[in-house]
């Protein structure tokens, strides 16, 4: 939560020092960036900034060719350097957007027009514990009214997978309606059909779901996946069997 941050745009325009964003231009002027703060995610970011305080290759003013690098290299060594995360699962509540960062613990981050992101909520998961390896997003996570469940309490629902031996098993998570949104239950596997990877053979056994939609009207869930990565799916899957695979791992 406390490494330096920094945007392609910013990259683009010069280096970053502490809190300052240092245009490339004659003037020298600074601009203070006020989203340049420690409680404060970029969706991507720069570790080496925590240790020099500067770009890669910004070594000072002067051009040599054991110096400062140019302009155009540096924004090149940036962007290979600049850290990415998957696997993020959204959710929407009170008509404001979401994000599942990681599952155990349980990490709730909201993004920010801006391209930031502050993390809301984290709690631990013992559910997820009795997993096969630690569980990676796959799909938004979708609102079950009680009145459509059954249940006491309206509850949020997405999917999770784990990866053992180059295969894919995926899972249903329920999760609680409203702050600090913990998981509270994990399912038996889906029951998707897996293929192998087109063009890596060790991958024998890969299904990944993308979507997870609630279809009221025929009471059923419908999870769109790709199959061996080569192959569009759907399953829909009654709602009361959907609930019934939590068994008793709540």
């Amino acid at each position: 939560w406390r490494m330096p941050l920094v945007t392609h745009q910013q990259a683009a325009s010069g280096s970053v020092q502490g809190n300052h964003t240092i245009s490339s231009s004659s003037s020298s002027s600074q601009e203070v960036d006020h989203w340049l703060r420690p409680d404060l995610i970029r969706l991507q970011y720069m570790p080496e900034l925590s240790a020099t305080g500067s770009m890669p290759g910004r070594a000072g003013s002067s051009s040599s060719s054991n110096g400062t690098e140019k302009h155009a290299r540096v924004t090149h060594r940036v962007k290979h350097h600049l850290h990415k995360e998957k696997n993020w699962n959204a959710f929407v509540y009170q008509n404001e957007l979401y994000f599942s960062q990681s599952f155990d613990p349980h990490v709730v981050i909201k993004p920010h027009p801006n391209g930031t992101c502050t993390k809301a909520h984290e709690t631990e998961s013992p559910v997820l514990r009795t997993l096969p390896a630690k569980p990676k997003g796959n799909t938004q996570a979708v609102l079950l009214p009680a009145a459509v469940t059954g249940e006491v309490e309206d509850v949020y629902m997405g999917i999770v997978h784990v990866e053992v031996n180059r295969s894919y098993t995926n899972y249903f998570y329920k999760m609680q309606a409203q702050p600090p949104f913990r998981i509270t239950a994990i399912s038996s596997p889906i029951p998707l059909v897996p293929g192998q990877h087109p063009r890596v053979p060790a991958w024998k056994h890969i299904s990944f779901p993308m979507s997870l939609q609630l279809l009221e009207e025929t009471q059923q869930l419908m999870v769109g996946y790709g199959s061996g990565d080569q192959a569009s799916r759907v399953l829909l899957m009654g709602l009361e069997d959907a609930l019934k695979s939590f068994g008793g791992r709540d």
